[in-house]
């Protein structure tokens, strides 16, 4: 996962910065996945942006790129011990990692804005200054993590929460 396709990303463009910490119960379940040695960090974000063609046909593929999304942001929890595997596009060591998916921002109204409550992610508001992130696909279920703030639009109520899609 390297060569363009994947991003590692050590800054907060999608939320708090990256720390050094233990996972509780409570946070959403993990992916395991495959990265290179240099991205298998703990606290190490990364987009994937596409899946190349090449990556559907190798051996590796449901174990490295065919759990992960394109265009959702994760970071890494956990470092598993590397089996010596080799990417054959890149021809980087890949290591296997558990990953979650990053908190995403977006606006619902405030009847859905429940901490731990599943929604059915929807544009409630087509207005051009909402919140709207164009990583979730309307009709996809996602957990609300926690609220954020609050905004009026339209006469309507709305809550900005972070939320992280359940699949």
């Amino acid at each position: 996962m390297g060569n363009g396709f994947v991003r590692r990303d050590r800054r907060a463009d999608h939320g708090d910065p990256p720390q050094h910490r233990q996972h509780s119960a409570a946070a959403p379940s993990g992916i395991i996945t495959l990265v290179s040695r240099e991205q298998a960090l703990v606290g190490s974000r990364f987009r994937v942006y596409s899946i190349p063609e090449e990556c559907t046909r190798c051996r590796l593929y449901a174990a490295c790129m065919g759990r992960l999304v394109p265009k959702r942001v994760y970071e890494v929890v956990e470092v598993r011990r590397g089996l010596g595997q080799r990417c054959p596009l890149t021809g980087s060591e890949m290591v296997p990692v558990i990953a979650v998916h990053v908190p995403i921002r977006v606006l619902v109204p405030d009847r859905y804005a429940l901490e731990g409550a599943i929604i059915t992610y929807d544009y409630w508001c087509d207005c051009e200054d909402c919140v709207r992130d164009p990583i979730l696909r309307r009709g996809e279920k996602v957990r609300v993590l926690r609220i954020v703030g609050r905004k009026a639009c339209s006469g309507r109520e709305y809550a900005l929460v972070e939320v992280v899609p359940t699949n």
